[in-house]
């Protein structure tokens, strides 16, 4: 298991514990599993309530990988304009800062870029100037961008991609937004890992849909693996989306703002129907308990976890899984990876291909030297 570290400080003048470790699901699992642990998606930082009792229980679950210091040096400075209780973040930055935070986010959205992608630039670009408070952005900020990366992003583990999306938001403040003398072809990128998909096997996903007794989750997850779909895909489907006649299913404003159509089994077609006849829905495909309110991912979160525990799964399974695992069961019956490029809605042939890794179509044929032992 990795290591984590906790620190102990105050958040408006209540005691905590800050968590910091590099992804895991497995430590995730964990520390929300102590009550009252909340992830501060500003901060990027996990924390629960500064107790011995919280304490004691971190120690339980992670003994030897913990690392506990009493007082995090730059803790004030991290947690600057913080309130927790709330959720609400009080920002201590110039008038000048937020006019140009303001003209980035009209940039992007001129420029059409996704919701996802334009939170999230904004949101790093925003810590980035917190962290370089009071310095403002169109001042000498020569060096700060390795300091942000050395001092906050590796010090608290982010990920490899989190640097890569600051690294890309920054080149686009400064390159397109302020237009200053600041040398954005210099900073360089992390060097890529390689790593593989998580994919079910048929007889896996068969036991997380058949353990779904609830028509509309089910319904979710076996469309979501029927059709090869993102969890926002999912979730921004219409009901006018489907063409039950042609077989067909399309999906709009994805990835890339890019448009796709992909083939739709004739028995999700009948499952589909039956869960129309049960819930009725108004406007989108799958709504929560209000109608005409769309079906949050907080709550297909808990719906993928509940399956798979209920199908004994010993994996922590994402919805993303069922992506992963209809591409790569795609690839075992010998579709063409053009096709599976396309099914997919992937700009790029070679994101496809990661798929040729983990299918088991070509690996079976190998022999192992072992077996001439």
């Amino acid at each position: 298991m990795e290591t984590i570290e906790v620190y102990s400080g105050e958040i408006e003048g209540k005691k905590r514990f800050l968590i910091f470790f590099r992804y895991d699901q497995e430590i995730i699992g964990k520390v929300k599993s102590i009550p009252g642990s909340r992830w501060e998606h500003f901060g990027r930082d996990w924390h629960i309530a500064g107790i011995g009792l919280n304490l004691n229980r971190l120690r339980r679950e992670f003994g030897d990988c913990m690392h506990y210091d009493l007082q995090f040096p730059q803790m004030q400075k991290v947690l600057q304009g913080k309130v927790v209780a709330s959720g609400v973040h009080i920002e201590h930055m110039s008038e000048e800062n937020k006019r140009i935070l303001q003209l980035f986010r009209d940039y992007m959205e001129r420029g059409r870029y996704s919701r996802s992608t334009e939170r999230t630039y904004y949101d790093i670009m925003r810590t980035f100037v917190r962290f370089i408070s009071p310095k403002s952005l169109t001042g000498d900020l020569e060096g700060e961008s390795d300091r942000f990366i050395t001092e906050y992003i590796i010090r608290k583990k982010l990920s490899g991609s989190y640097q890569n999306q600051f690294i890309s938001a920054f080149k686009l403040l400064f390159k397109e937004v302020i237009r200053t003398p600041v040398h954005v072809e210099f900073i360089k990128r992390p060097r890529a890992g390689f790593r593989l998909p998580n994919v079910l096997n048929k007889r896996e996903v068969r036991s997380i849909i058949v353990a779904t007794r609830n028509v509309k989750h089910r319904a979710m997850l076996s469309l979501t693996y029927a059709c090869g779909l993102r969890c926002g895909e999912l979730l921004n489907l219409k009901l006018t989306d489907i063409d039950s006649v042609r077989g067909l299913l399309k999906i709009n404003h994805a990835k890339g703002n890019r448009d796709r159509v992909v083939p739709l089994p004739k028995n999700m077609v009948e499952e589909l129907r039956v869960y129309y006849q049960q819930f009725r829905p108004e406007t989108w495909l799958f709504e929560g308990n209000t109608p005409g309110k769309r079906y949050s991912t907080r709550s297909v979160e808990e719906v993928i976890k509940k399956s798979v525990q209920l199908a004994k799964i010993k994996k922590s399974v994402t919805l993303h899984w069922l992506r992963h695992s209809y591409a790569t069961h795609l690839h075992e019956n010998g579709v063409d990876i053009k096709y599976i490029q396309m099914l997919l809605g992937h700009k790029n042939t070679k994101t496809t291909e990661i798929y040729t890794h983990v299918s088991q179509k070509s690996l079976l044929q190998i022999r192992s030297p072992f077996e001439d032992l």
